[in-house]
């Protein structure tokens, strides 16, 4: 999905404040919901890898 929004902003020159608005919002709402659905794999699932990340290997 962040590549979608991604190359809209790579087509319109960067220029377009509403597209990189859009961009922002696509990045931290995917983010978010990684998270919370990180944090809950963690609680339901005793056998659910302890070190693995949500969004980033090795990073976050």
């Amino acid at each position: 999905m962040k590549v979608i929004y991604g190359g809209l902003l790579v087509a319109s020159g960067g220029r377009d404040l509403s597209l990189w608005l859009l961009f922002a919002f696509v990045v931290a709402n995917l983010g978010f919901a990684a998270t919370l659905t990180h944090a809950w794999y963690l609680q339901k699932f005793d056998d659910y890898p302890r070190k693995r990340r949500a969004i980033f290997p090795f990073v976050y």
